[in-house]
């Protein structure tokens, strides 16, 4: 790349594009069950736990953030894309997002420890912890904004 007072300029405003950018990944609070409770507020109680119910944390969302410096690479990657593109940038944060909603997604999933109580396995019929009806799952989303 030849850098001149023009490729500096495009540089200046690509990296001020890029400070205004940014992606959220999670839980909204515009996801609500049919009750009105947030999905939100049920994935925070599942993941600290409420011990003075017997409810023990079930830290998925700390499973998924294990991931954070492959998150690192993969969007440090995407905006050099975007640089030699002449940076829009909406595909790294996309892209990022949408990386981070699927890991946030794997870890409910692959989630197991600790079990369920009997009492919860014989009213939901089964064993897996953090799934229930699927919800709290679907919810899991992202968010590219300016």
């Amino acid at each position: 790349m030849k850098v001149n007072k023009k490729t500096t300029l495009d540089i200046k405003n690509m990296s001020k594009k890029l400070d205004k950018m940014k992606v959220q990944a999670g839980f909204f609070s515009s996801a609500k069950y049919e009750d009105g409770t947030s999905v939100a507020e049920v994935a925070m109680i599942n993941n600290y736990g409420v011990p003075q119910r017997g409810q023990p944390p079930r830290r998925f969302m700390d499973n998924a953030l294990k991931k954070a410096s492959e998150w690192k690479k993969t969007f440090d990657f995407m905006v050099q894309k975007d640089f030699s593109r002449g940076g829009d940038f909406k595909t790294s944060f996309s892209t990022l997002g949408s990386v981070v909603q699927g890991d946030i997604k794997t870890s409910i999933k692959e989630f197991t420890s600790p079990a369920l109580a009997q009492s919860t396995i014989d009213k939901k019929g089964f064993s897996k912890p953090l799934i229930d009806t699927g919800y709290m799952l679907d919810a899991v989303n992202y968010e590219v904004s300016k």
